[in-house]
């Protein structure tokens, strides 16, 4: 009986410890940046583990907890953190990125990087003082061990460019929405020409409710064809998810060459009459000059006698 007892506890810890080991490696739905160890860190960066990060807008400051403040160390040097994130299996990295600075004098422009493994997986727009903070996702190779965070002056050569990551996390997203956020500029094609993406922009709904908007490109595209007229539908795609809009071919309209009335009138009766006959006129004029010279030739005559 004790023998049994003491296989029943074994077993009951044994199950236990393993399913404690697989919560520890299980990944929990968001990890905030700030609750890991940094790996290392230049110029000025701050994370805030417990007081909220700020991003400065004229209508109102945004507060975002967990976050990291930054800013380069000069206008040609970088801010950067480093961190470890090799046991940990997040697809998505995101984060609200904007300044923190009430005055333009102190840092108008800068853009944020993300770096996975020395490779860049996003680059910001340049990001002004007093701008709406800029919604940041970007999709975490597999295998990842080094993560980066990068902030540079925006090479507007003004330093002190202090800016915020606000709530910079790693965690599992999927794409719930892909919508068309503008429409491309050019919507009429003539046969054969090639598609323009110009224009287009999109929006893309994560699973955590954050919305990225990006810029169409040319490889996102599908079905058109300008070989024949007609309106065609063009789908967009990302990660599975599409939508479409629809543009038009037309012919070639540009009427050929024309020659002009004079140069295809068939000439008339009354066109020649009204341009008269060059071999008369010459006939009428030889005429003229050989009566002239008689009457000379008579009038020379009749002095000489």
């Amino acid at each position: 009986m004790r023998k049994v007892l003491f296989v029943v506890i074994t077993l009951f810890l044994a199950a236990s410890l393993f399913f404690v080991l697989a919560e520890e490696n299980e990944n929990e739905d968001v990890l905030y940046l700030t609750t890991i160890e940094h790996v290392s860190a230049t110029g000025y960066v701050n994370p805030l583990f417990d007081i909220e990060g700020t991003i400065r807008h004229g209508d109102g400051d945004f507060k975002y907890p967990h976050s990291i403040e930054a800013h380069p160390i000069s206008a040609s040097e970088p801010s950067e953190i480093v961190y470890d994130i090799s046991e940990y299996n997040y697809t998505h990295f995101a984060a609200y990125l904007g300044k923190n600075a009430v005055l333009e004098a102190r840092g108008a422009h800068v853009i944020f990087v993300v770096w996975a493994d020395g490779e860049v997986i996003y680059e910001s727009e340049t990001i002004a003082v007093g701008d709406l903070p800029v919604a940041c996702v970007a999709r975490i190779p597999e295998g990842t061990k080094e993560l980066k965070l990068e902030v540079n002056g925006g090479l507007d050569g003004v330093d002190y460019d202090t800016s915020t990551w606000g709530s910079p996390m790693l965690v599992n997203l999927e794409v719930t929405d892909f919508k068309e956020k503008r429409q491309v500029s050019k919507t009429e094609y003539k046969i054969g020409e090639e598609f323009s993406p110009s224009g287009g922009f999109y929006t893309i709904v994560y699973s955590n409710g954050m919305e990225v908007d990006g810029m169409l490109t040319g490889d996102m595209v599908s079905g058109f064809d300008s070989e024949t007229p007609g309106t065609k539908t063009i789908t967009v795609t990302y990660e599975g998810k599409t939508y479409t809009f629809e543009v038009t071919v037309v012919e070639d309209e540009t009427p050929a060459p024309t020659q002009s009335k004079e140069e295809t009138e068939e000439p008339t009766e009354e066109t020649e009459q009204e341009d008269g006959n060059p071999g008369i006129i010459i006939a009428v004029v030889a005429a003229a000059v050989v009566v002239v010279a008689v009457v000379v030739a008579i009038i020379v005559l009749r002095r000489k006698q």
